[in-house]
């Protein structure tokens, strides 16, 4: 999953994080998540992977945390690449702290 955020500060490397994350219904039995990003001039450019072994109750949309709180709307896309293949679609308005909801293309839960 990869977008950009708007900042005012510089970082040429790339930094990496762990987000916090939960699901908008239920939650997983098992997960790993790691994320990097990279602030460039007033934008921060990031990747989240995640790797799910059983998806336990978890439903709805995957919300995950950027690395940082975005100054305006944000939306990003990536792929499931273990599962089905779908492409997966991120947005997260300004206004709804730093957690970007994740969904397939179609709007259901990704199956990751």
């Amino acid at each position: 999953m990869g977008g950009a955020l708007s900042r005012q500060v510089k970082n040429p490397d790339w930094t990496n994080y762990t987000p916090n994350y939960s699901t908008s219904e239920g939650s997983f039995n098992s997960l790993n998540i790691y994320g990097r990003y990279k602030l460039v001039g007033g934008v921060c450019h990031f990747t989240v992977d995640v790797a799910c072994d059983n998806v336990g109750t978890a439903s709805g949309a995957f919300l995950v945390q950027l690395p940082v709180p975005p100054r305006n709307f944000v939306v990003a896309i990536g792929r499931d690449y273990t599962n089905t293949g779908k492409a997966v679609i991120g947005n997260c308005p300004s206004y709804v702290d730093d957690k970007m909801s994740i969904t397939t293309f179609d709007n259901k839960f990704p199956r990751i």
